[in-house]
């Protein structure tokens, strides 16, 4: 199978730098803001020195073993994750693996029976050095002359009784000036995906027709492709203010 990566080569590609270790960006020697950490710095964060002491009371356990237990969860969440993401770029590249069928990767293929993408660009990291800016999409798919995002997923914060979690209950929302955006993990990866369609916009000529979710868990069923709103306007106003 042909290295679309490779086919499909942008000239910008050359001018930006990733540490994988750090994750971090620079271009010609200036860091760049991942969009992950501008996205997280847009919702208030989760107050782990308020939470901890209450919560392990509630539990009946220490703080610190809370607090292990938390960082043992978050750390396998990522690994999992990697390990996702690795081996359904694998799949596109042609390396199957017949030995690796976890349930994860067993809903990724249901998947494919289904929707038969066309990979233009895996794990591509772009950039907007105007708007100091950059980050690594999953998956850009072009089909029948149309590009789509497709961010792989493997949360079960998305979905809640077969639909996405649109809706905060304790009403909480994003910061000003996007203080509409309900604080959710829906809402968390529909604007990642629109920053990434915002740059390609305005970087690399492509003209995306529409962000999608695809969500692979464990703890699921099925698996879900959801397709996520273009948050231009809000996009906007929010680097207004940057």
């Amino acid at each position: 199978m042909a290295d679309y990566n490779t086919l499909n080569a942008h000239e910008r590609d050359s001018l930006l730098s990733f540490d994988p270790t750090e994750h971090t960006y620079t271009r010609g020697g200036r860091s760049l803001k991942s969009v992950t950490t501008l996205v997280s710095e847009c919702f208030e964060k989760f107050d782990v020195d308020y939470w901890a002491p209450r919560i392990a009371l509630k539990n009946g356990i220490t703080e610190t073993k809370l607090r292990a237990q938390w960082e043992e969860k978050a750390e396998n969440a990522r690994l999992q994750g990697t390990i996702m993401h690795d081996k359904i770029e694998r799949y596109y590249l042609g390396e199957k693996h017949p030995t690796l069928h976890d349930e994860t990767y067993s809903l990724f293929l249901q998947f494919t029976e289904k929707y038969s993408l066309n990979p233009y660009r895996t794990e591509w990291a772009i950039f907007d050095e105007a708007l100091g800016i950059a980050g690594t999409l999953d998956f850009l798919d072009y089909t029948d002359g149309k590009y789509t995002i497709y961010d792989w997923k493997r949360s079960d914060k998305i979905i809640k009784d077969n639909r996405p979690l649109t809706t905060n209950r304790y009403n909480k929302t994003a910061y000003p000036p996007i203080d509409h955006i309900p604080d959710t993990t829906y809402w968390h990866y529909a604007l990642q995906v629109s920053i990434y369609h915002y740059i390609l916009e305005r970087n690399y000529g492509i003209n995306v027709h529409a962000g999608r979710l695809a969500i692979f868990h464990p703890s699921y069923p099925t698996y879900y492709v959801i397709e996520v709103p273009y948050l231009k306007k809000e996009i906007q106003h929010l680097f207004s203010i940057i």
